[in-house]
């Protein structure tokens, strides 16, 4: 049985997907300033922990 959202929860939703693309982009150009591979510093948080 599937649960259905209130409007106000896919708003929630879609702010949450809007800053996880911000932040996306923002530390994508971060790594690419810094010389390093874009996902590499998501790969060592990873690692880390």
């Amino acid at each position: 049985m599937p649960h259905e959202l209130a409007p106000h929860k896919y708003e929630i939703l879609a702010e949450f997907r809007y800053l996880l693309m911000r932040y996306s982009a923002f530390s994508e150009q971060a790594a690419n300033e810094a010389g390093s591979a874009p996902h590499q510093p998501q790969a060592l948080l990873a690692i880390k922990g």
